[in-house]
């Protein structure tokens, strides 16, 4: 059973992938996606979205460019779904049924900026 930090970064990462994919209009499976509780290089936690193509093609690059547009997307993503606590088409595989991972992610996004950018 995975930390609940785990759950939140991998649920707000599922949907940030979902969102960023639709924004670069690629396959979701052109970018990997790594969640971390507390990253060595942070010491905070962090998830990792990254071209899944060696050396990139350059959606890094566009995508942090729309980086506010993409945080405010999966929130809305999350929010948005008709679930209840989380499913694949928002937060990813819903593996624990007593874990609220929507509402664990939705978190998450809010403490990086969701809030502030829906605003705008």
């Amino acid at each position: 059973m995975a930390p609940r930090g785990v759950k939140s970064e991998r649920g707000a990462g599922r949907a940030i992938q979902t969102i960023a994919s639709v924004l670069l209009m690629v396959d979701p499976r052109d970018l990997g996606l790594v969640a971390q509780v507390r990253s060595p290089h942070q010491e905070a936690p962090t998830i990792y979205l990254y071209e899944a193509m060696p050396g990139g093609i350059g959606m890094s690059e566009r995508l942090w460019q729309r980086h506010e547009e993409l945080i405010a997307g999966a929130a809305d993503l999350i929010t948005g779904c008709a679930c209840d606590a989380g499913c694949p088409a928002c937060t990813g595989p819903r593996l624990e049924p007593d874990i609220d991972a929507k509402a664990l992610a939705l978190r998450f996004l809010h403490e990086v900026g969701a809030g502030a950018a829906v605003a705008a």
